[in-house]
């Protein structure tokens, strides 16, 4: 349940700041900050010892790739939660404690979920945590790039979510009904014989999709004006986790798209692209 634990943490802690205010708020944000990186720290570990942790039947797992990323965002939420108080000094916090570790929530449910379609709502949440984090000093600057990222990756999300259905209609189409036919591993098994046309079709859409997400030219657009006007802490968080987030979800439709003979554990430790080649030649 180390996994469970891990994400009720970060939402308990938002749902709890909700309605705090002074130095009660500024105490739940740092305790929800540190518990979130011992939770992290212990769950990467565990993941390095020995096999992947897996909850409620396998709708959560972290294997080694998702274990480094829920390190990585437990150690970069926690520096960027140590200097939230600092940046708020002189305003009033209003909601960003809240939104703050809601945000830190969608980035741990998108590297930790064997769920593809969970997956895709855990990215698309993240977005709708941090878009008001990026109006948080309500100017005309920051307002137009709270819009313009809200518009330019809703829409690259809503693209990589084309891509899924294709992958989920190639599936049907060639197996039928399958057991958790939309987790991580059921479809690396499932991928050599699905349509190629239909999966590199879909890995297309993925790419743009979570691209945009991942800040990938020409999708990147928006990352200038919302980097530079979301508050510190909150554009550390972006620049050094969240774009991590969307660049390992397209890797791991890699996976998907590109089969190899043999089943692997991990889309963390599956067959780069070279095998992919060779395997099609």
């Amino acid at each position: 349940m180390m996994l469970v634990a891990l994400l009720v943490i970060p939402l308990a802690g938002a749902v709890l700041s909700w309605r705090a205010v002074g130095r009660l708020a500024t105490t739940l944000h740092t305790v929800t900050a540190v518990l979130t990186l011992v939770g992290a720290l212990a769950v990467a570990v565990t993941v390095n010892r020995g096999e992947p942790l897996v909850a409620f039947d396998g709708f959560l797992r972290a294997d080694a790739l998702s274990a480094w990323m829920i390190a990585l965002i437990g150690i970069v939420g926690a520096l960027a939660a140590s200097e939230a108080p600092r940046y708020l000094a002189h305003t009033a916090p209003g909601r960003f404690y809240p939104l703050f570790h809601l945000f830190v929530f969608t980035m741990l449910l998108a590297v930790s979920t064997d769920d593809v379609g969970l997956m895709w709502v855990a990215v698309e949440g993240t977005t709708l945590a941090s878009v008001f984090l990026v109006n948080f000093d309500r100017t005309r600057a920051s307002l137009e790039a709270s819009y313009k990222y809200l518009l330019i990756c809703s829409v690259g999300i809503a693209i990589a979510f084309l891509g899924t259905v294709l992958v989920y209609f190639a599936g049907i189409e060639q197996f039928g009904d399958e057991v958790h036919d939309l987790r991580w591993t059921t479809l690396l098994l499932l991928a050599p014989g699905l349509s190629p046309r239909v999966i590199e079709l879909a890995f297309v859409f993925v790419v743009v999709g979570y691209g945009t997400k991942a800040g990938l030219a020409p999708m990147h657009t928006w990352l200038p004006d919302a980097h530079s006007e979301a508050p510190a802490p909150v554009s550390a968080l972006m620049s050094g986790v969240l774009l991590s987030v969307g660049s390992r979800a397209a890797s791991c439709w890699h996976s998907a798209s590109c089969p190899s003979p043999w089943p692997p554990r991990s889309c963390g430790r599956h067959p780069t692209t070279s095998a992919c080649s060779r395997t099609r030649a």
